[in-house]
């Protein structure tokens, strides 16, 4: 993003950067199902009924946003006479990672705490190299001064942060999850107050 745009090159880099990816996903999925000593728990639905449930749940994400959550968007950011940049920051952003969330509080309340982390950070990665990377290709991607010198450097601070307690801790704790949201909210309100002002 530094020279100012997402191009098709750059695109195509970061789609490639998938491959490699889910190449060590599937690497260490199978050496851990292959060094597992304990017994498998029993599944209490077919895999078949499970993916149809998948592919019902991936379908409505698509349509809602395609008919629903990015027109809507784009109406208030017109209404308000404010940038779509900042819709899209913070209302799309928020209503496009609902299912990561009520997916990462079952899974937390189910005591199921790799799958509530692993679920936040595999949107992460592939929003930055699957979603930013074919958007790139289809159609190259202007990028501002604010997401350039804010946003972008913000995301890799929080990343960071998020790293440094994972390794340390080995786990997120209440008041940690309290801090990014305070910390979210003060990026909300720099952005919509001072940044497309």
């Amino acid at each position: 993003m530094w020279d100012g745009i997402l191009s098709f090159g750059d695109g195509l880099i970061l789609s490639a950067l998938l491959v490699p990816f889910f190449g060590w996903i599937i690497r260490r999925g199978l050496n851990i199902r292959k060094n597992q000593k304990e017994k498998k728990q029993l599944l209490t639905c077919s895999i078949k009924k499970t993916a149809i449930k998948f592919l019902i749940g991936a379908v409505g994400v698509v349509l809602a946003a395609k008919l629903a959550i990015i027109p809507s968007g784009i109406n208030i950011a017109k209404y308000l006479g404010i940038p779509e940049i900042v819709i899209g920051i913070s209302m799309i952003a928020i209503g496009t990672s609902l299912p990561e969330l009520v997916t990462a509080m079952i899974a937390s309340f189910k005591k199921m705490e790799d799958l509530a982390a692993g679920n936040v950070i595999g949107a992460n990665i592939l929003n930055i190299l699957w979603v930013l990377g074919v958007s790139s290709v289809i159609k190259p991607l202007a990028i501002d001064l604010t997401t350039k010198f804010v946003t972008m450097p913000l995301v890799i601070f929080f990343a960071l942060l998020v790293f440094l307690f994972v390794r340390t801790k080995l786990k997120l704790t209440r008041n940690h999850g309290l801090m990014f949201l305070l910390l979210y909210a003060g990026y909300l309100f720099y952005i919509v107050k001072f940044a497309y002002a």
